[in-house]
């Protein structure tokens, strides 16, 4: 944040991100998940907020190379877990409140495997709640090819040149 002091994370209070815990284990589509929770309590600096209070649940497939097969993420100013709500009541009045609970979630919809056998999420919905507005969802395709080489030179530091930042030209539409 401008004109404040950096951060250095490494000293933020211990109270900002709680270990994770083992959640119950939930049935999935494909078989039974492995969950654990992680929470965030919010976290001001100065006027500013750094962090919201996030509660964030992931449950992994054991029968699937432990791919996250779920990810429910939620976040508001009101959050249940947030100990105390003193750093939010005195949050200047230009700072916007979040006073809903922002939820996203991903859900894999899809499985495929490698031609060595090693799953990964091929198809996967993602929801994003805002609370009053209704739920934005997209959907996400992946595709993995481990047969293509990449050339060691588009790895190079040294070919990365300031014109491929720039915007390309509008090409004619072909007739």
């Amino acid at each position: 944040m401008w004109g404040q002091p950096a951060i250095d994370i490494k000293n933020l209070p211990p109270t900002v991100a709680k270990a994770t815990a083992m959640l119950p284990i939930k049935e999935g589509p494909f078989g039974k998940l492995v969950g654990v929770e992680h929470t965030v309590q919010g976290l001001r600096w100065g006027a500013q907020v750094l962090f919201w209070p996030v509660r964030r649940r992931q449950y992994f497939n054991p029968t699937r190379d432990h791919v996250c097969e779920l990810c429910e993420s939620v976040e508001g100013a009101h959050a249940d877990w947030q100990e105390g709500k003193d750093w939010m009541e005195t949050l200047p009045a230009d700072v916007p409140r979040r006073d809903f609970a922002y939820r996203e979630v991903h859900r894999v919809l899809e499985y495929a495997q490698t031609a060595d056998g090693q799953w990964y999420a091929k198809k996967i919905l993602v929801e994003h709640d805002f609370g009053e507005r209704e739920v934005a969802r997209r959907m996400v395709f992946i595709h993995v090819d481990v047969t293509r080489e990449i050339p060691d030179e588009l790895l190079d530091p040294d070919s990365i040149t300031p014109d491929m930042f720039r915007a390309k030209k509008e090409q004619p539409a072909p007739e």
